[in-house]
């Protein structure tokens, strides 16, 4: 079985895991807290993905304490695992805004929009 008996010494690991755990959670904290100033001001609407990719990145990042050789190839299963997402998702905000876009046109030429006209019957 793959892993079954890698030669790790789980007494002489735990503190290092403690000590990446704990290191992780602050950084969560504080990732978070960029975050949420991010949503607030706009900076990230319609790309919150890559956020979530630089806290993955991280994480990862931080298993090669670990094993580096698992952290690469945790890096490698989400980038393949993760870009269809990533691409659908900016994708979706292009669709969005062009549609959002198209909409003020048709305000600007009309000049009712199709929304208020509906609400007011």
């Amino acid at each position: 079985m793959i892993g079954a008996d890698c030669g790790i010494d789980v007494g002489r690991l735990l503190p290092v895991l403690v000590a990446m755990c704990l290191a992780l959670l602050i950084f969560g904290f504080g990732y978070n807290l960029i975050t949420e100033k991010a949503e607030k001001t706009g900076f990230i609407r319609g790309y919150t993905s890559l956020f979530v990719v630089g806290g993955v990145a991280v994480t990862v990042a931080a298993t090669a304490v670990v094993n580096y050789a698992f952290a690469v190839i945790t890096a490698v299963a989400f980038v393949f695992s993760g870009t269809p997402m990533i691409v659908g998702s900016m994708v979706r905000h292009k669709r969005e805004e062009l549609c959002q876009l198209q909409q003020a046109r048709e305000e600007a030429r009309h000049g009712d929009s199709p929304k208020k006209v509906a609400s007011e019957l």
